[in-house]
């Protein structure tokens, strides 16, 4: 049984938008989520075992306020969204920003939402320069503020590529 509530869910991201699953709602609560609750890995840094079944992640993220990492936001905003009727699909992928890909693990969670005919990416745990709107994935650009984002294919994979003001 889980302690997931989404009343006290949307009282932590200060979001009290209509409760249907539009466009509108989904990018609303999307960038209400990653401007409120930040990326964190401080238990990691502090040797602490993260816990990453529901229950545990809305006492953290919500209950005690603070952020997470990609797994902790990923499963946290996915239940949010299917309980104000969306049908959001969690995936593995890799971090290659730095290094080859045959040596980049799948070690990062996001969320995809099918919607008006296009499969729309959500990265809600990426932190930083992470897009605050859903991404289509067909290559299109989105922009939020001066930062532009779209996924591209590359080979078989989709990469989620990023033009941020600093370069």
């Amino acid at each position: 049984m889980t302690t997931f509530s989404l009343e006290g869910y949307l009282a932590r991201i200060g979001w009290d938008g209509r409760r249907e699953p539009t466009r509108a709602t989904l990018e609303s609560v999307l960038r209400a989520h990653m401007t409120t609750v930040p990326f964190e890995n401080l238990d990691v840094l502090l040797g602490r075992g993260i816990r990453i079944d529901l229950d545990s992640i809305y006492g953290k993220l919500v209950t005690a306020r603070r952020g997470g990492y990609c797994f902790e936001h990923g499963t946290l905003l996915r239940e949010a969204l299917q309980r104000l009727g969306f049908q959001p699909l969690a995936h593995a992928a890799r971090v290659i920003q730095l290094r080859p890909r045959s040596e980049a693990p799948l070690t990062h969670m996001f969320l995809t939402v099918q919607m008006e005919g296009k499969r729309l990416v959500l990265d809600p745990g990426f932190g930083g320069h992470a897009p605050r709107v859903p991404v289509p994935l067909t290559g299109e650009e989105v922009r939020e503020g001066d930062d532009v984002h779209r996924m591209v294919q590359q080979g078989g994979d989709w990469a989620l590529e990023a033009r941020i003001p600093q370069g």
